[in-house]
């Protein structure tokens, strides 16, 4: 019997192309993961140890130019303030600060000027009040030297100021005239004293010599040739050459208004007065004219006798010494 050949199946490959495709897709999208994520590591990871730019310091503010700032803060605010005020006159003017100021500057110039018109004039009303003081001195001059007798004048009884200022028995009341007032010197309203010939004064309470005229009371010894305020002064070398008074900063006077009527303090002075015996004596200065001129207006009006004496503005009221009365060892200097 024949033999009989085996024949083996032939081996067929059983994988498909498309699944290979599929297996090669899936290799290179495990490998693109694999290295996107190994980036994405490496770059945190570079990110964590590098270290981050230095940035500059913060600036030191103790360093900035703060005075500046605020002068060109407060310049602002006054070129603000400028405008302000130009919108609130109503000018509409907003040419710039430099026009304010512009007209700041004429105004203050047209002040200026005024006030130098102003002080011509107050020159040329002094010059003129002045000039009829010296007129009215003149006059006054003339009729003491004539004796003019008006009313209760008496030609007999005369006043006189010579240079020792010696005073005659008639002065009853003695008014300072100045800074527009009259001031009627006595302890309330002056501060009495004597100089000393050593130099300086000395404080000391008036004494009344007669009706409301009061003085220092000085005493003249003869055995010592010299005055002095008291024994004892005289003892301990204290010789005093002249008497005066100073007005207190507290002193009352009387302005020319007042002086028209009787409530002023000369007026009720002059009322204790005997027309007949007192006489008035006026220190004038030249601030107390018109003063002078109102009291006088009083005096003649009441028939009182009155002389006055001028004096400069700041010329103290000291009178040198002359003897008069008294005898033996001593004698009051009037």
């Amino acid at each position: 019997m024949p033999s009989r050949v085996s024949r083996s199946e032939p081996q067929v490959f059983n994988v498909s192309f498309l699944d290979i495709m599929a297996c090669a897709t899936g290799a290179i999208f495990f490998i693109l993961m694999v290295l996107v994520l190994n980036s994405a590591l490496s770059v945190r990871t570079m990110k964590q140890t590098e270290k981050p730019p230095e940035l500059p310091p913060p600036p030191d503010v103790t360093t900035l130019d703060i005075a500046a700032l605020k002068e060109e803060r407060d310049r602002l605010r006054a070129e603000e303030a400028i405008l302000d005020e130009a919108l609130a006159a109503g000018s509409g003017d907003l040419a710039g600060p430099a026009e304010s100021l512009r007209r700041a500057e004429e105004a203050r110039l047209a002040e200026a000027s005024a006030a130098l018109e102003r002080a011509g004039k107050t020159i040329s009303e002094l010059e003129e009040e002045l000039a009829r003081a010296d007129a009215e001195a003149k006059d006054l001059e003339r009729q003491i030297a004539e004796g003019v007798e008006s009313g209760a004048l008496q030609k007999e009884v005369r006043y006189r100021i010579p240079e020792n200022r010696h005073v005659e028995q008639e002065l009853g009341l003695a008014v300072e005239c100045a800074r527009n007032k009259a001031y009627v010197e006595g302890p309330a309203s002056y501060d009495f004293y004597g100089v000393l010939a050593r130099g300086g004064k000395r404080s000391v309470r008036p004494k009344r010599i007669r009706g409301e005229f009061f003085w220092p009371s000085v005493i003249y010894f003869t055995d010592l040739g010299g005055f002095y305020l008291s024994r004892d002064d005289a003892a301990a070398g204290r010789e005093v050459v002249a008497r005066g008074c100073a007005r207190k900063a507290t002193a009352k006077g009387d302005d020319a208004a007042v002086l028209a009527g009787n409530s002023s303090l000369f007026a009720r002075g002059l009322a204790k007065l005997d027309r007949t015996k007192h006489l008035v004596g006026f220190e004038v200065r030249p601030s107390g004219i018109e003063a002078f001129r109102a009291a006088r207006e009083w005096t003649l009006s009441n028939s009182f006798l009155y002389n006055w004496y001028p004096y400069e503005e700041d010329q103290s009221l000291d009178v040198p010494l002359s003897v008069g009365g008294g005898g033996g060892s001593g004698g009051f200097a009037q």
